[in-house]
């Protein structure tokens, strides 16, 4: 779900697995932290680098790493954060990243996207089109979006935002 809070990379390790620059949502909280440490999430960045095995007999999970486990960390290079569900023909942009090549581009939260880089919204998978906001698939995005039923057209230069 939706969280605030600032973003930053971070090592981990678990067990003997160390991993550099993981990408992490630190939590803002204005409760009394009672220990030391913060929150954060560090979810699937993590995660989709292994597949899970459940040992159930001595309840135990393994992580085995995949052929992902050696990809780089990534975040958000549009600053665009997008809906999580497309909506037919379009995905609506839930928020924009302060200081971000979207903010800096004019988008605006509430603008429906209907293409990226010449592709309809309605052909393209959720996967590829985080990829596209994460700058993984293009230095560049040219967009088409819809807002107050008029056509707009944006380019963004992708940028690292942490």
């Amino acid at each position: 779900g939706a969280s605030t809070g600032d973003v930053s990379t971070t090592n981990v390790t678990i067990g003997t697995v160390h991993l550099d620059n993981v990408v992490t949502a630190f939590t803002q909280s204005n409760k009394l932290i009672k220990q030391d440490g913060i929150d954060a999430n560090i979810g699937l960045s993590i995660l989709e680098r292994f597949t899970p095995i459940f040992d159930y007999t001595h309840k135990k999970l393994i992580l085995e790493k995949n052929e992902k486990f050696l990809s780089a960390f990534t975040f958000n290079k549009s600053g665009i954060i997008l809906n999580p569900k497309k909506e037919g023909d379009y995905i609506l942009i839930a928020d924009i990243i302060p200081s971000s090549p979207a903010q800096e581009n004019g988008l605006q939260k509430g603008d429906k996207i209907i293409s990226i880089n010449g592709k309809k919204i309605s052909a393209l998978s959720s996967e590829i089109i985080d990829d596209f906001t994460r700058g993984k698939a293009s230095d560049t995005l040219e967009i088409v979006l819809l807002r107050n039923e008029k056509e707009i057209k944006v380019t963004l230069k992708m940028r690292d935002l942490i």
